[in-house]
């Protein structure tokens, strides 16, 4: 069954249910928060040791303003991450938010000028997004896996090519 429209939480049981059911697409968001952010600190140490233990302490708007002040990610990349922070964010602090399609497209249409777009994930969520009215009609389930894998390569090749190990991470202390 397709819901139509967002459902508040009214109630404990409905708040047990939804702790305990699949969250499809918070599952995609936490996850590829938790990766973009694990590769940004990744960055911060090869750009500069000294600044792993300020990186560690910060969160992940101020991680993606430094990195983006110390020239590690363009601007256009920043203003990415500074989007999808705003859609982790309202999960974060809305308990039953499910995000409009005006609230994915812009990103997905950002990330495709800032991104390398290698599986036509982000072609294919604009094409799909933009053709439905609401994010329960969408035929395929991981536009933000999509998303969020366009991210992590783009900023794994960065490290790469700043000098990081292409399979192991270094530790960060």
């Amino acid at each position: 069954m397709r819901r139509t429209k967002k459902v508040a939480i009214q109630n404990f049981e409905e708040l047990y249910h939804y702790a305990a059911g699949p969250q499809e697409r918070l599952g995609q968001v936490l996850t590829g928060h938790l990766a973009i952010e694990f590769l940004l600190r990744q960055l911060i140490l090869l750009y500069d040791q000294n600044l792993v233990s300020l990186s560690n302490e910060l969160s992940f708007a101020r991680l993606v303003s430094l990195v983006r002040d110390l020239g590690i990610v363009s601007d256009q990349r920043s203003n990415v991450l500074a989007e999808i922070n705003r859609l982790i964010n309202r999960y974060a602090h809305e308990i039953s938010y499910e995000p409009e399609i005006s609230d994915i497209l812009p990103i997905f249409k950002a990330a495709k000028g800032a991104f390398t777009d290698y599986s036509d994930g982000l072609k294919n969520g604009i094409e799909e997004i933009s053709s439905v009215e609401s994010i329960y009609r969408l035929e395929y389930k991981y536009h933000l896996s999509e998303l969020f894998l366009a991210v992590i390569y783009d900023l794994h090749q960065e490290l790469v090519a700043r000098g990081g190990d292409d399979e192991v991470p270094h530790t960060l202390t």
